[in-house]
């Protein structure tokens, strides 16, 4: 592999994580501005919707407790793909909840949801720290940064 073609794959690498700061923020804001509404679909009370917005926490709570045994096991590539696409199936259960307007599948939905981005929040942050020793410059904040640009966008 020739310098350039190097210097070229660590950018796409970077553009990769760019993109995957921006979607939690983009989903995160996106789903926090519709809460009130979801809860009215669902005729939930505030305190109903609150027990029911537990699942999204003890989701992420596991995700991320479980992360460093996933990122040493498989690597934060395989980690990020299988989180990711968790996360689709997550969005999925939460689309079939306000279907049939389940309650207890929508907190399952979040569980699922939760569980994927932490986990890959985790992974997506250990590889950015990867990107930035190779680059030999500090370009955390910038990704972090991408996270504040998609809760300002969603």
């Amino acid at each position: 592999m020739t310098a350039q073609t190097s210097r070229r794959a660590l950018q796409l690498r970077l553009w990769a994580l760019f993109m995957f700061f921006f979607i939690p923020g983009l989903l995160m804001a996106s789903w926090a501005t519709r809460t009130p509404a979801i809860r009215d679909l669902l005729a939930l009370s505030t305190a109903e919707m609150g027990i029911v917005l537990f699942g999204l926490s003890i989701g992420s709570m596991s995700g991320i407790l479980c992360s460093a045994w996933l990122v040493n096991r498989f690597g934060t590539r395989k980690v990020i793909r299988a989180t990711m696409s968790c996360a689709v199936v997550g969005m999925l259960v939460l689309s079939a909840a306000l279907w049939f307007t389940s309650a207890v599948l929508f907190a399952i939905g979040l569980a699922i949801f939760g569980a994927s981005f932490g986990s890959a929040e985790v992974a997506i942050n250990v590889e950015g720290a990867a990107v930035e020793r190779e680059m030999n410059k500090t370009v955390l904040p910038m990704m972090h940064g991408f996270y504040s640009f998609g809760t300002l966008i969603g």
